[in-house]
């Protein structure tokens, strides 16, 4: 592949994907805080339920943790990449308006 082939095929990746190359490494780092934060909050938050409700079967708390724990991890993991998301376009369109404006 050429150079201006190479860079064309980025440029049509950054401008589809929906977290682009600019933000993608903070989306990663910021990811993977705050599923690990979710997931020990949300285990420490079952474990007290557990230690100070009523006597339930091990088999029933795991359970109720699995019942908990992956609507978490999944609602962590979407509203992060919404914000991300978001921020990719406003800045986008911000980028933009600037070019224009430089243009005229």
């Amino acid at each position: 592949m050429t150079d201006k082939k190479t860079k064309r095929q980025r440029r049509a990746l950054a401008q589809t994907a929906l977290i682009g190359p600019p933000y993608f490494t903070a989306y990663l780092i910021t990811i993977i805080i705050v599923l690990v934060a979710t997931a020990i909050g949300i285990t420490h938050a079952r474990m007290l339920e557990v230690q100070d409700g009523d006597r339930v079967s091990w088999f029933i708390a795991v359970l109720h943790w699995f019942g908990t724990i992956i609507p978490g991890l999944f609602l962590a993991f979407g509203i992060t990449t919404f914000v991300f998301a978001v921020i990719e376009r406003v800045m986008r369109t911000g980028s933009r308006k600037n070019q224009s404006d430089d243009e005229e």
